[in-house]
């Protein structure tokens, strides 16, 4: 019994330097080291052309998606008002939701809300007050976002 387990752990490390031999002949092939740190090269990312290479200056950058739209296309769904401050949710036109609190800005006409309550907010655009109702039942259409 002695005899097997021998001869297993003698056929065992032959194989080992077998299996060793083998990798170093591969590394030598290879020309790499194998204790050298493996890196991986990026490759270079491209930058875009600026103004002057485009020719055309009149490209401004989208607005934010709080600011692209006039407030009467957005909708408030969900108002949470607490003892310090309030918190609003604004849907978009892209359906996307947003979470809002005071002198945060909203629409293209640089509004920012002044006030939160229960029926919905108040928007300063310039001299002008505006006041978004809380509008949360559902509607299946797709014309009503």
């Amino acid at each position: 019994m002695a005899k097997n387990k021998l001869i297993k752990v003698l056929a065992g490390i032959m194989l080992f330097a077998l299996g060793a031999g083998s990798l170093t002949s591969l590394w030598a092939q290879s020309g790499r080291d194998p204790f050298a740190p493996y890196v991986i090269e990026e490759p270079e990312i491209a930058q875009p052309e600026s103004i002057d290479e485009k020719g055309s200056d009149d490209e401004t950058p989208q607005k934010p998606p709080l600011e692209r739209y006039p407030l009467s296309d957005y909708r408030l769904i969900g108002v949470l008002i607490g003892p310090k401050s309030g918190v609003v949710l604004i849907r978009t036109r892209e359906r996307k939701d947003y979470y809002l609190q005071l002198s945060d800005k909203l629409g293209n006409s640089d509004g920012v809300i002044v006030s939160i309550n229960a029926a919905g907010i108040v928007v300063a655009e310039g001299e002008n007050q505006v006041t978004i109702p809380v509008r949360n039942k559902t509607v299946a259409s797709d014309d009503n976002f």
